[in-house]
């Protein structure tokens, strides 16, 4: 009807008018674990994991690989042109940490800040809010916000006293978390932060064996959040690594909940790539298991026609594993059509249906 057009055109000159923006901001770059079933937990892809203009949350225990993760992430946004913002509270991030995981850190591409209160840290993010444009890369780690003070916890500090404002700490981490999220949404940014976790020690309130610690609800304010738990990896009665669960707990890009088990010897410099998937694909199946063979079909991409049939062992799955990801990606593309440019194969642009 002419005055409804009418009506809604006023409101819409009215809100330009007060320079608020109409419209989602799109999500149009991601970043990809080096794991590969990693990133399927997060959005059900194997390509892809982490969105730009969202906010990320990684709880763990300590040595589960949390800040491993985050600077593996850092130097795959570098490799795509973003600057790597590392805002950290605690003090645990070594040149070692930082050479292990091939991070740039020349000045150019690397911002490291020491943090230790909120509101400090807040400054930080304004002023970055500030002085960059919209369309500038700037890839940010807060490691992490469980180390995180507030003013009044430093002040005492200083003066030698130590109080418990565990009240205040989970307030400003919500504040903080929500005020990230909706600042950062029509920027060229990524943000992710880690924090720990606790044992629950009342199993029946629903909220797992884990706790995050000192979010409280604010865990529900970024668009994914993942936990990372870690186990003994043996063999035999001598300890050779850890295994490391991985689970969602909020999750805005796929299934609550997905879960995959990875293994990291202490001889390995981070997760096998392929670790994880072979489970994936059998559990939605592209590969059939007989013992201790493998197999699937291979079929012609555009007629499904079998062509042959592929047996192999778990040893060999790295001979086959591209071409059944591939597959499966392509199987699963309609709610996402994921591109790749091959000159920066870390950072995923896509392009999501409009309905």
């Amino acid at each position: 009807r002419g005055y409804e057009v009418m009506s809604l055109s006023k409101f819409k000159k009215a809100l330009e008018k007060k320079e608020i923006t109409v419209g989602l901001p799109p999500i149009e770059k991601w970043l990809a674990f080096d794991n590969l079933a990693m990133n399927w937990v997060c959005t059900g892809s194997f390509r892809r994991a982490i969105p730009h203009r969202r906010s990320i949350l990684v709880g763990g225990e300590s040595g589960a690989t949390k800040t491993m993760n985050l600077l593996q992430l850092a130097k795959k946004a570098q490799d795509g042109g973003y600057h790597v913002v590392l805002l950290d509270s605690e003090t645990s991030i070594s040149d070692q940490d930082l050479a292990m995981n091939k991070v740039n850190t020349d000045p150019e591409m690397f911002t490291p800040i020491a943090v230790t209160t909120h509101e400090e840290t807040l400054e930080i993010i304004t002023e970055a809010l500030k002085s960059f444009d919209d369309d500038e890369k700037i890839f940010f780690i807060l490691d992490s916000i469980t180390g995180l003070m507030t003013e009044s916890e430093d002040d005492n500090f200083d003066k030698g006293k130590t109080t418990n404002d565990m009240g205040r700490i989970v307030q400003a981490n919500k504040k903080f978390l929500k005020m990230i999220g909706n600042r950062i949404r029509h920027k060229d940014w990524f943000f992710i932060t880690s924090c720990h976790v606790y044992l629950n020690q009342d199993l029946l309130n629903g909220r797992g064996k884990y706790i995050f610690s000192n979010v409280g609800s604010a865990l529900y304010y970024p668009s994914l959040s993942l936990q990372l738990t870690k186990l003994d990896l043996r063999d035999g009665q001598e300890q050779v690594g850890i295994r490391v669960d991985v689970t969602t707990k909020k999750n805005r890009f796929f299934k609550l909940g997905q879960k995959v088990r990875l293994s990291l010897p202490y001889d390995q410099g981070g997760f096998d790539p392929y670790d994880g998937v072979l489970d994936i694909l059998k559990d939605h199946g592209y590969i059939d298991q007989a013992g201790a063979w493998y197999s699937f079909n291979r079929v012609d991409a555009d007629t499904g026609e079998v062509l042959d049939t592929i047996k192999f062992q778990s040893k060999n799955f790295d001979q086959y594993a591209e071409e059944l990801i591939d597959r499966y990606e392509r199987e699963h593309a309609s709610v996402m059509d994921i591109e790749m440019d091959d000159d920066e194969a870390s950072v995923v642009a896509s392009k999501t249906e409009v309905m």
